[in-house]
C-alpha cells in the first residue's frame, strides 16, 4: 500500500505488515481464544499453558500436543507440521475464504457477540 502524505512524501507499507496491522487490533477487540471454543468447527480444545500462549492438537495435522497459539499477537505454529500460519489463515481455511472475506465473516460475529451482550443486559434470555 502506497500514499503520499501532505508533506509530498510517499510511504509504502508492505502487505504483510499491513496484515500484521489487521491482525493485531483483531486481536484487541476479539478474544481469538473464545473464538475457536464457540464456532466449534475446527477441532481443537485451546489449554492455557502461561502468559499469552494456548497449546492444543494441531487442527491441520493433528499431531497431540504441537500446536501454539498466542492470543495476543494471533500467531501460531505447530512444531511438527511446521505450519506458520495465524488467526486469519487459519479462518480463511476453514471456510474457504480470501482475506477480505474473512474480514466480514470476524466483523458479523464481534458485530453478533455485541448485540447478544445487549440483548442479555436487557433482560433477554440467552
Amino acid at each position: 500500500m502506497t500514499w503520499m502524505e501532505p508533506t509530498g512524501n510517499t510511504i509504502t507499507l508492505s502487505e504483510g505488515y499491513m496484515r500484521d496491522l489487521v491482525l493485531a487490533e483483531l486481536c484487541r477487540r476479539l478474544d481469538i481464544v473464545e473464538y475457536f471454543h464457540s464456532s466449534g468447527r475446527l477441532e481443537f480444545n485451546l489449554e492455557h499453558v502461561g502468559g499469552d500462549e494456548y497449546v492444543s492438537d494441531c487442527p491441520l495435522c493433528e499431531q497431540a500436543g504441537t500446536f501454539r497459539l498466542n492470543h495476543r499477537t494471533g500467531k501460531c505454529l505447530c512444531s511438527h507440521c511446521k505450519r506458520d500460519n495465524d488467526f486469519l489463515s487459519m479462518i480463511g481455511e476453514e471456510h474457504s475464504y480470501d482475506l477480505e472475506e474473512v474480514l466480514a465473516h470476524l466483523t458479523g460475529y464481534i458485530q453478533g457477540k455485541k448485540a447478544r451482550q445487549v440483548h442479555l443486559q436487557e433482560g433477554g434470555v440467552a
